[in-house]
């Protein structure tokens, strides 16, 4: 402060020594330096300001909360994923850096490494599992089954359900019988997303009866065209991370596959069929 004060006088002496005779120089100088306190209390309550919890909160919020970028996590192999409103995709952790520190351009230096840290946290608590997907992916995963190897968009929901309930350890004393020309895809997958998850998506089905219980055993008829891997490969490989989401998002919503075929399945003849073990001894 003592040589904050002395600065001060320095400047007075030389304005007055430079403009002797020039009264209104030496008005306006007094003017300045009486609101230089002010200046400095505005300063330093606007500093304390942005560096408030509260402020910080309001940028985290900010960058989590964008449509357009979302950003969430896979515990199980440290994996993270964004999603743009259409697709997800798996992302490595220097890109997200790169889009926090683009968003904190021009953000104060002293408290973007605490907003980073924070945003970096609570992406990790966000699971995959919980995403809720828009129309937009939804539609073109269940675009993507029917007509191509599934007979209706009910059953091509019902498949979704399945798989989302074994992904998240749902119903496990079910058993989904899958015609035997669907292997080769449900195993195709079940590899890609245990590559992105280490979780089975496919352990309630089976292609061949084993001395399971009919009351447990549900059933369910692909196309023929599911024999072909040229009209699924590609799909697969580009689109596991929609596939898997909308799975899961399905099983949440309806509460699990068995409760969407009570529930949620219009098609009284399909439902039938599906459903055509569970009286039989």
């Amino acid at each position: 402060m003592q040589k904050f004060l002395t600065t001060l006088e320095c400047i007075k002496t030389i304005a007055q020594n430079k403009y002797p005779e020039n009264n209104y120089v030496l008005v306006e100088l007094e003017r300045m330096l009486r609101e230089i306190p002010l200046k400095i209390e505005i300063y330093e309550k606007n500093r304390q300001e942005k560096n408030s919890p509260e402020n910080i909160v309001k940028y985290v919020v900010g960058f989590l909360n964008d449509p357009d970028n979302q950003y969430f996590y896979i515990r199980n192999t440290e994996s993270f994923v964004k999603y743009n409103g259409i697709n997800y995709t798996r992302i490595n952790e220097d890109e997200i850096w790169h889009a926090v520190y683009t968003y904190l351009k021009g953000c104060d230096p002293n408290i973007k490494h605490s907003i980073k840290n924070t945003i970096l946290e609570n992406i990790q608590n966000k699971s995959m599992f919980k995403s809720i997907p828009e129309s937009k992916t939804i539609q073109t995963v269940i675009n993507f089954l029917y007509p191509t190897i599934l007979n209706s968009k009910e059953e091509a929901k019902y498949f979704l359900s399945i798989i989302g309930d074994n992904i998240l350890k749902k119903n496990r004393n079910i058993i989904h019988y899958f015609s035997e020309d669907s292997k080769s895809f449900v195993s195709a997958l079940n590899d890609n997303i245990y590559d992105y998850t280490k979780r089975l998506s496919t352990s309630s089905i089976k292609w061949r009866c084993y001395k399971h219980n009919f009351t447990d055993c549900r059933i369910l008829k692909f196309n023929k065209a599911v024999l072909s891997s040229h009209c699924w490969q590609s799909f697969i490989k580009n689109y596991t991370l929609d596939i898997l989401t909308v799975s899961t998002h399905y099983s949440d919503r309806y509460k699990g596959s068995e409760n969407f075929i009570k529930n949620n399945f219009t098609d009284s003849e399909v439902k039938n069929y599906i459903l055509y073990l569970k009286n039989k001894n």
